[in-house]
């Protein structure tokens, strides 16, 4: 897929345990991590000029409990396979 949007697939590293209340495995653990994940992904986009970030939740996602989804939401991230899958 990546290809087909002609996007760019980046590898940062992450330290999880460094993030404040993350490692106190509250239940919206996730949400501190997508949070801080995708802030970062973002810098790195405005510094190379890249117009957003993408992730890649399907619309199966959406029936579980994500907290992560909701940073995902704040953030204005992209989700094409959600896209994708509902215009099917």
């Amino acid at each position: 897929m990546i290809e087909t949007l002609g996007a760019r697939h980046r590898l940062i590293e992450s330290n999880e345990l460094e993030i404040p209340g993350f490692s106190k495995n509250p239940s919206n653990r996730c949400y501190y991590c997508k949070d801080k994940l995708f802030r970062e992904l973002l810098d790195i986009a405005r510094e190379e000029g890249i117009p957003f970030v993408a992730e890649g939740s399907t619309l199966d996602d959406d029936k579980d409990h994500r907290p992560g989804r909701m940073a995902i939401q704040e953030l204005g991230i992209r989700s094409p396979s959600k896209r994708q899958c509902s215009q099917k």
